[in-house]
């Protein structure tokens, strides 16, 4: 978790993660998303559709997301 919070403070000051930091993150997502029932794996390549207008007003619209 240490490293976790040393990522996200690096990464607001804008500054790189270290490739393996960002597979080491990556690789560590993946095993928690795959714990998720709401969660489905996909094959590349995908095609996402969403309603446009419910990113642009919703709870986490690029207006309120920083």
């Amino acid at each position: 978790m240490a490293d976790l919070n040393a990522w996200i403070e690096q990464l607001r000051r804008c500054e790189p993660l270290a490739e393996r930091d960002v597979k080491t993150l990556c690789d560590r997502a993946l095993e928690i998303l795959v714990e998720e029932s709401n969660v489905q794996r996909v094959d590349a390549p995908v095609t996402i559709c969403a309603l446009l207008s419910a990113v642009l007003t919703g709870p986490y619209s690029a207006s309120t997301v920083h």
